[in-house]
């Protein structure tokens, strides 16, 4: 995702760190089912210990421009004077943009959902579009390799995701890059990511490190 910071003025600031990218998922393969709406790759991404809330906020962050209100800022004098109404407002907006959104586009489609013409915009921070590794590589495929030998029924797969990692200083140089944890982890640890709680078990560091190795051996191993 593109990262599109805009301000909104009176002023809305909408900030902006998104970042577009596509990275490597590992899901187990889920039964065949004649109904329901999710895929099977979402599906068992799901999986056991994944709260509906947390679920959905990450499905919808990927297939749609999302927006996060993340100051607002007025006021009269320090501390705010509470008797006093004041003549601007700011508010700074966290936009995560879907790729082929333009700026222009995106700045007009916020408009249109504040239906104020009173409400000023001023972008203050936009990110490069994004570079796509392309999945057929020599060090995708062994990656694939490695994942598959001890888990037969993974699927391996590019995604969408909604934020930005390393990857984006090493993609403009040429360099292939690909985000990747490659063990199964609960549902619990995915949802304490960025939180308080964050952690990893190590028997998947464990893993991921043997995944890892493998790859890369295989990948620099002479022909």
């Amino acid at each position: 995702m593109r990262s599109t910071t805009i301000c909104i003025a009176v002023v809305i600031a909408l900030i902006g760190s998104a970042s577009a990218q596509t990275a490597s998922t590992v899901c187990r393969r889920a039964p065949h089912t004649a109904s329901g709406s999710a895929s099977p790759q979402i599906k068992a991404a799901r999986g056991p210990g994944v709260n509906s809330h947390t679920f959905i906020s990450f499905t919808n962050a990927i297939q749609h421009s999302t927006i996060a209100l993340t100051w607002f800022r007025s006021g009269v004098g320090d501390p705010p004077k509470i008797n006093v109404i004041p003549s601007v407002a700011e508010a700074g907006l966290d936009c995560r943009v879907l790729p082929g959104t333009t700026k222009d586009q995106w700045i007009a489609e916020v408009k249109r959902r504040l239906g104020d013409p009173a409400i000023a915009i001023e972008l203050i921070n936009e990110s490069d579009d994004p570079i796509v590794t392309s999945p057929d590589a020599p060090l995708f495929r062994n990656l694939e390799a490695a994942i598959k030998r001890r888990h037969s029924d993974a699927i391996v797969t590019p995604m969408l995701i909604p934020y930005g990692t390393d990857s984006n200083a090493f993609r403009p140089k040429g360099v292939n890059s690909f985000g990747i944890f490659p063990a199964i982890l609960s549902g619990e640890t995915v949802a304490s990511m960025h939180g308080d709680g964050e952690r990893v078990p190590l028997d998947g560091v464990s893993e991921a490190a043997q995944v890892l190795f493998e790859a890369l051996r295989q990948t620099l191993a002479p022909r």
